[in-house]
């Protein structure tokens, strides 16, 4: 797993972000594009490094939906998924590190790169849980 990094946002509120897959090397510029529309989905098929869907809580239908049209995307592009690494954000209300983990690890097997954990308020615990979250999945 790659480092976590904090992010803050215009609104005050700040994201944890943490890689859940393996490192992945390659293309040298970055632009990502949010976005499940087909003409954006085509447009990040084409052009982007990385794609980013949110907020969720445990990946659902509409996500493995949304994860198939842009396989199907990639495919109308001929472009290799694996070139494209896909993003997600949720929003966290979970007190327990491995309910965290096995989400994480949820994650993970759909092939998600990173996740953007929200919370709201930050604190020093709820990054506590992610780090001991992040040590139960790194055994």
């Amino acid at each position: 797993m790659r480092p976590a990094r904090l992010r803050g946002h215009d609104d005050g509120r700040v994201r944890f972000s943490a890689g859940v897959g393996p490192e992945q090397g390659g293309r040298s510029s970055h632009v990502q594009r949010p976005g499940t529309r087909p003409r954006m989905l085509r447009l990040t098929a084409r052009y982007a490094d990385a794609w980013n869907t949110a907020w969720y809580s445990d990946p659902d239908k509409r996500l493995t939906q949304q994860l198939a049209d842009m396989r199907d995307a990639l495919d109308a592009e001929g472009r290799e998924p694996a070139t494209l690494r896909r993003t997600v954000g949720f929003d966290c209300a979970l007190t327990e590190p491995d309910a965290l983990a096995r989400r994480l690890d949820a994650y993970d097997e759909l092939g998600i790169d990173d996740v953007i954990i929200g919370f709201e308020p930050i604190t020093r615990e709820k990054l506590d849980l992610v780090a001991a979250a992040t040590a139960l999945r790194n055994g």
